[in-house]
């Protein structure tokens, strides 16, 4: 099941939508930021590619459930899936819940990088950074409609060792210390504070976003522990680890320690 999402901040130069490929089986999700629709049929191939390579020969994709969205009926799509043996099946047009799994996928990517950014603290910019984090994570975490608490990931390739890749799981802008990169000569410092920013295909390594504004390639960055000396209200709006994010209340609506509760003004 595939579907094309479009963002709602956009501007120029970066991802403005993105492909989500579910598969019916192990509702394992792959997602392909795009800069312009026109790539659509080009990140559906090689999501299939992909996902074809890295599983047992015999995994092969029968057909992709679709909706009547014009990147999907192109001429030049529709003749690479028919040489390949796979057939495209449209939805029903207006009635989502015929393209339910990727419908609930579009959903569930977006709930997870709003949270995300919201609990941040950060840019709508980084959306697609925030997107790909969620899709790695909800790959790697139980689904509800998988026997024995499988994960997608465990699913789609049984080698997989399960509990290595759940401790690879960060949270998104982790504040992390990177050492042994991005060292021009040999009087820098040895390493920097960055932020986790996404996960690569590579164990323990991740991309971080270092204190310039570039993100970075990091090996195995060490979370950075909060400093018990500094209180919430002196770090207003800093995201901790597990990015909850403190709002300071309004001296309005305080409760008047010279009132008794019982009589505090109802607004």
């Amino acid at each position: 099941m595939s579907d094309l999402s479009n963002r709602q901040h956009q501007a120029s130069n970066i991802n403005t939508s993105y492909l989500v490929v579910t598969d019916g089986y192990t509702r394992y999700m792959s997602v392909k930021p795009l800069k312009t629709k026109d790539e659509t049929a080009n990140a559906l191939v090689e999501i299939v590619n992909i996902l074809e390579k890295a599983t047992d020969p015999q995994y092969n994709v029968k057909f992709i459930q679709v909706d009547w969205g014009g990147e999907f009926h192109n001429k030049d799509l529709q003749t690479e899936l028919r040489q390949r043996g796979i057939q495209l099946k449209e939805t029903v047009p207006k009635h989502s819940e015929t393209n339910a799994v990727a419908e609930r996928a579009n959903r569930t990517i977006f709930t997870m990088s709003r949270t995300a950014l919201i609990g941040a603290g950060i840019a709508k910019g980084y959306w697609d950074k925030a997107s790909l984090w969620a899709v790695y994570t909800k790959n790697h975490l139980p689904h509800k409609s998988l026997s024995k608490g499988k994960t997608p990931i465990e699913l789609l390739l049984p080698d997989i060792h399960t509990e290595q890749q759940r401790a690879n799981l960060r949270p998104f802008r982790q504040r992390v210390k990177c050492y042994g990169c991005g060292i021009s000569d040999k009087l820098s410092p040895r390493g920097y504070e960055g932020r986790i920013m996404g996960y690569t295909n590579t164990f323990q390594t991740y991309w971080v976003l270092d204190p310039t504004g570039k993100t970075k390639l990091a090996k195995n960055p060490q979370p950075i522990q909060p400093d018990p000396e500094i209180s919430e209200s002196e770090d207003e709006y800093t995201p901790n680890d597990n990015m909850s994010v403190h709002v300071p209340i309004p001296k309005t609506l305080m409760p008047d320690p010279e009132l008794p509760t019982s009589e505090l003004p109802i607004s």
